[in-house]
């Protein structure tokens, strides 16, 4: 799953009884197809001989061992039903601004316990201090933020659009049990990394090639 970048569709339905509202809600995942940076390319080669210096400049890019990311668009509706999911009315949200997209390995995290994760809640391996990919490196910005109604100052980073500008935002979280929980901030119809219209780009750790599933929730603005 090194440098997964999988298409999502998301689509939410937030049950409203009396005057609930709204929360994170459990989200349905459409996937595509993921796609991983091929790093292959021919050894540059350079001659000397003996009693000889010659400079070698040296230049490489390798894919990141350590995170994957995920995008796609977002779809959600509000409702009012019953338990037995008849819609007595429904609302789409046709301006998805400000959702919030959140990923998990965790199948069922407390969102009622938000704070922000910090380096001492990642895995050895995100914390290795001469990885320049590691999570302080990675997530080295911070600002305040609300999610699911908390106020919380978290860690982020950004990823690119089409033509380079970080402007994505991936929010570092916790919940009380200690869940790792990453929150991608949402914009409306916006240039994706690879020129496609999407809604989110999430950054989310991953092991190596170890193969990691994430559970996806979603709050609507």
């Amino acid at each position: 799953m090194k440098g997964i970048k999988i298409l999502l569709a998301l689509a939410v339905f937030l049950m409203l009884l009396g005057t609930a509202s709204a929360a994170v809600n459990n989200a349905t995942v459409s996937v595509g197809s993921e796609s991983s940076y091929n790093s292959a390319v021919s050894a540059g080669s350079s001659s000397v001989t003996a009693g000889g210096t010659a400079e070698a400049n040296v230049t490489s890019t390798q894919s990141t061992s350590r995170w994957a990311g995920f995008y796609g668009s977002i779809n959600g509706k509000i409702v009012l039903a019953d338990a037995t999911s008849h819609w007595f009315k429904n609302w789409t949200v046709s301006d998805v601004s400000g959702a919030y997209v959140y990923g998990s390995t965790a199948s069922n995290p407390d969102f009622s316990t938000l704070a922000a994760a910090t380096a001492t809640d990642m895995p050895t391996w995100l914390n290795t201090t001469d990885a320049a990919d590691n999570f302080q490196n990675t997530f080295g910005a911070s600002e305040s933020a609300t999610f699911n109604g908390q106020p919380v100052t978290a860690s982020y980073t950004e990823t690119y659009n089409n033509a380079g500008t970080e402007t994505f935002k991936t929010y570092a979280l916790k919940d009380g049990g200690s869940d790792l929980i990453w929150a991608a901030l949402a914009q409306n119809d916006a240039t994706g990394y690879n020129g496609n219209t999407v809604d989110y780009q999430l950054l989310v750790p991953v092991n190596g090639a170890t193969s990691t599933a994430y559970y996806f929730f979603l709050e609507l603005p």
